[in-house]
């Protein structure tokens, strides 16, 4: 039996400009329209 593995993370955010910054800064790839979805 294979073991259990994360294929997608969900976040809810307040300010999603912030987050979207904050995240990148950690190396997190986001795509540039990211502010327009």
């Amino acid at each position: 039996m294979p073991s259990p593995r994360f294929t997608m993370v969900v976040l809810l955010v307040e300010d999603l400009a912030r987050s979207v910054d904050f995240y990148r800064r950690l190396g997190v790839a986001f795509p540039d329209d990211v502010d327009r979805r």
